[in-house]
């Protein structure tokens, strides 16, 4: 779609849910709606559990092409040592533009059979709890072939988060040497702007099969914001789910 039938085609759903019943709305009232449910699409799309259809991320063709505009990759090798955990762990700074982690490495080095080794290993999310139950653990902490991430507070937690940078907490094996954080993820898309007619193909980032879901979406958030009757909006939802 281009932004003109795109901000069309959510008049017409709109009018035609509400018969003309509802409040307008002008163009700049409609971004905040279409930017909310773009959002809110991309973390569906990206999550098992907060779609109707439990399909996660890359589970399958659609969902990978529904998200792959914004897909990208970073080799991070800046880095704050010690961190929280003591001195194996380190924090390394995210992208500005970070959403969500598709998928993580780590290259780190260390002494094997006198020599010193380089290997790019695995990076395992996991929470404060499983730290606690395993940090001791010989036979599940970080190793020479293994590092934990834990998610951290941004860069300064005195200044307003739009001005710091997300991070995460790298907990390496003893003896291990940070080298370099490798991180696929979903970045935030750009926002749309429906009276923008001069950029008639990059208006939205996502692939252009999502944009009809995305503008389905944003027509269930202004029936609500106007008060229609819930029940409309929930027949409306479960009618326009694409799996």
């Amino acid at each position: 779609m281009t932004p003109t039938e795109f901000r069309e085609y959510i008049l017409v759903t709109y009018d035609s849910i509400a018969n003309f019943a509802a409040p307008g709305y002008e163009d700049a009232d409609i971004n905040i709606f279409v930017n909310a449910a773009q959002e809110d699409y991309v973390k569906s799309m990206y999550s098992d559990i907060s779609n109707l259809g439990r399909i996660g991320f890359e589970e399958t063709e659609k969902r990978s092409k529904d998200l792959s505009e914004l897909k990208r990759f970073e080799d991070i090798t800046p880095f704050i040592s010690p961190a929280n955990h003591g001195s194996d762990s380190l924090f390394v700074e995210l992208p500005d533009n970070y959403l969500l982690t598709v998928n993580e490495e780590a290259t780190i080095s260390f002494t094997s059979c006198g020599a010193t080794a380089s290997e790019r290993v695995p990076v395992k999310p996991i929470r404060e709890d499983y730290y606690n139950a395993n940090v001791k653990n010989p036979y599940k902490r970080p190793d020479n072939g293994l590092v934990w991430r834990i998610d951290a507070s941004r860069t300064d937690t005195t200044l307003p988060v739009t001005s710091t940078k997300k991070r995460h907490e790298l907990v390496l094996g003893t003896g291990s040497t940070f080298n370099t954080y490798h991180l696929s993820y979903i970045k935030y898309p750009k926002s749309i702007d429906v009276s923008d007619t001069t950029n008639l193909v990059g208006f939205c980032e996502l692939d252009p099969s999502t944009h009809r879901a995305i503008a389905d979406m944003a027509v269930q958030y202004m029936l609500e914001a106007a008060r229609q009757p819930r029940f409309q909006t929930s027949v409306f939802k479960e009618s326009r789910v694409i799996e």
